[in-house]
């Protein structure tokens, strides 16, 4: 059972179908836009640490910020109030040759930036930019945003693709797993899909 259970996970990691082909955004145009994020100007909906995945579009039609850098775009999130201290896992899902290139700005209950994560601390994993962080008690809100300086960059890799198996063998049920490996190109971009999943973590 321990067996399958990990082949499991490799397929549920590797065998998705493929999304859709997502157009790469990468300029927002002349756009009037504030200096700082605002998780309601983004709708952000309460993530509550139950271990599901809670997903996030950001498109044109998405609420902009100005930055020292450029013009970003953005999606928001907000944590139930209290709570034992929790992890955040963040990931900009691939959409086609579209991924959204994502930094981090965490806020306060009063909306105000508290601290930023910036685009060098997401890793590949899967078919994701990834991060992983321990919030703080202070913590209300986390906004995703576009990073303008990465907008248009091509990133190239090798991802793993997993087929698991299984027949029935008598009274048991045999299990086997094949891969391969093939390249992924993507364009990173304004635009993209952002995936959350909030852990609660022993006090």
């Amino acid at each position: 059972m321990k067996r399958f259970a990990a082949l499991l996970a490799l397929c549920l990691a590797g065998c998705v179908p493929p999304p859709p082909d997502l157009p790469p955004l990468l300029d927002i145009g002349a756009r009037s836009c504030p200096d700082t994020p605002s998780a309601d100007a983004a709708g952000a909906a309460i993530i509550l640490p139950d271990g599901k995945f809670n997903f996030a579009d950001v498109d044109a039609g998405s609420p902009c910020l100005k930055t020292p850098e450029g013009l970003s775009l953005y999606t928001a999130f907000r944590f139930a109030p209290g709570g034992a201290p929790a992890a955040v896992g963040i990931g900009s899902v691939a959409q086609g040759r579209t991924m959204m290139a994502p930094r981090i700005y965490v806020l306060d209950g009063l909306g105000k930036v508290v601290r930023e994560i910036g685009a060098d601390s997401f890793l590949f994993r899967g078919g994701m930019l990834a991060t992983l962080l321990r919030l703080r008690p202070d913590d209300a809100a986390i906004v995703v945003a576009s990073f303008p300086p990465a907008i248009g960059q091509d990133v190239n890799r090798i991802q793993s693709l997993v087929q698991v198996n299984s027949a029935q063998v008598g009274r048991g049920v045999f299990v086997w797993a094949s891969g391969s490996e093939a390249a992924a190109h993507h364009t990173l971009a304004h635009n993209g899909r952002i995936r959350i999943e909030l852990y609660k973590l022993p006090p």
